[in-house]
């Protein structure tokens, strides 16, 4: 009856024993197996053999270890997901960055794939941090959500402050209406703008995409750079309206067009581009091509049909 029950037991054990010889079962997984069966294995010991398996009396535990191994090969698709997802974002995924006049911005055209992936990782770290099987793993599972949150983060903001930025760079910078009329909103945007070349400068000298985005304080500072822009912005709008009441027509053209129009008050010609949308049945100006350019004197107008109409 005995040697029965014996050669019984060894039908359960031999495919368990072929299930433990899997290659995913790491030093970890025997640890747990020595919990279950509450004895000890060692199977990195030079002396381990059959009867150390045996002694196991797996028999007992069929399911528990039917589970342990398949834990284990979950596992193992899991550090081989995760590990890809860390490889993809090592130093060989870079922001690219072009020249604007006398500093680097980000060139917006190459996120579109670092974003795509940030939106797939996030969500593969997701389900991987979800599954009962990554608990070995959670650590790397949390940093890893937690930095990709950050650049996700960090891109959209640094994406706002480069549109801003690039629209109001001209207008604080160039137009010398805008600065005398707003002088202290003019040295908000100059310290914004000195303090934006030298991130955009040291970002360009280290564009890996994790260390620009996780670096210390930056989202923080782009966060400060947008409530500055945005004050500057308000400012001018408020000038804006101003000048739209004095000259109603104005509601006509866009807030870029008519600050166009204020920063060539003394360039008639370049005024003249926008006269078709301030009056309705104009095209532009004929202007007196006389001394050097621009020429100031316009000597009649064309309508829209091609009518022309001498002052």
């Amino acid at each position: 009856m005995a040697l029965n029950d014996r050669v019984k037991n060894m039908d359960v054990i031999r495919p368990l024993i072929s299930q433990l010889h899997s290659e995913f079962m790491q030093p970890r997984h025997w640890k747990k197996l020595n919990g279950i069966c509450g004895k000890i294995v060692n199977r990195d010991d030079p002396r381990f053999c059959l009867r150390d398996i045996i002694d196991l009396e797996l028999y007992k535990y069929a399911e528990d270890v039917n589970e342990l191994v398949e834990g284990a090969q979950k596992e193992a698709g899991i550090e081989k997901k995760l590990t890809g997802i860390v490889d993809y974002w090592g130093d060989s995924t870079v922001l690219f960055f072009k020249e604007y006049k006398d500093t680097k911005v980000l060139d917006t055209a190459g996120l579109e794939e670092i974003v795509e992936n940030v939106d797939l990782h996030s969500m593969d770290l997701m389900t991987m941090n979800a599954s009962k099987d990554s608990e070995e793993f959670k650590p790397q599972l949390l940093k890893w959500q937690k930095t990709l949150k950050t650049i996700d983060q960090v891109l959209t903001l640094w994406v706002k402050v480069q549109k801003q930025w690039t629209r109001l760079e001209p207008i604080f910078l160039a137009s010398e209406d805008i600065r005398a009329q707003l002088p202290e909103d003019t040295k908000r945007f100059e310290k914004v703008d000195a303090e934006w070349k030298g991130l955009m400068g040291d970002a360009s000298d280290d564009p890996g995409v994790v260390n620009a985005t996780n670096t210390e304080g930056r989202d923080k500072i782009l966060e400060e750079f947008i409530a500055e822009i945005d004050l500057c912005e308000k400012a001018l709008n408020e000038y804006l309206e101003q000048k739209k009441k004095i000259f109603p027509r104005f509601y006509f053209v866009s807030n870029q067009a008519l600050l166009d129009i204020l920063s060539n008050g003394n360039n008639p010609e370049k005024v003249n581009e926008y006269i078709s949308d301030c009056f309705d049945g104009m095209k532009n100006m004929k202007f007196i091509e006389e001394g050097n350019r621009p020429y100031r004197t316009a000597q009649g107008m064309f309508a829209k049909d091609g009518e022309y109409v001498a002052f």
